[in-house]
């Protein structure tokens, strides 16, 4: 998917991941107007994490841009929200020539029937950055 997102030439597709393909393929050209960022590596020194989002996308119709994770269960995760908004923290730390001002944030989930993918948008809300700073230091306190 990242491949397709940057415009690159893909040589093979295993079999068993030609519907994830074919659902990303469906959504980058019906749905995306324009691919800013492709699984870039990001750090946030002060709190101690670094992440690489998948996408960042301009959707057909909005005038702001949308922070994109792919992902492949069916069934949205709990844990989603959490790690969107640490995506989204970490863009405005590093990405200071992107306008991110009223960015939206989303899970896609692919279909690996090749169907069009279901987007899942969060808030982005203080409750989901608390979650996700609280996992980071048990990890810290547990790891390190």
């Amino acid at each position: 998917c990242a491949a397709l997102a940057r415009g690159e030439w893909i040589a093979k597709i295993l079999p068993e991941d030609a519907g994830y393909v074919e659902s990303f393929k469906w959504w980058l050209l019906n749905v995306v107007e324009k691919v800013h960022i492709v699984e870039r590596r990001f750090e946030d020194k002060a709190l101690g994490y670094q992440g690489k989002p998948d996408l960042v996308v301009t959707i057909k119709g909005d005038s702001v841009m949308t922070l994109v994770d792919l992902k492949t269960p069916v069934q949205a995760g709990k844990t989603w929200a959490a790690q969107l908004t640490a995506y989204r923290n970490l863009l405005h730390r590093n990405c200071f020539n992107l306008d991110l001002h009223g960015m939206k944030t989303g899970s896609l989930r692919l279909s690996p029937e090749g169907k069009p993918p279901k987007m899942t948008y969060y808030e982005n809300d203080q409750r989901d950055l608390a979650g996700f700073l609280a996992a980071l230091q048990c990890h810290k306190y547990f790891n390190l």
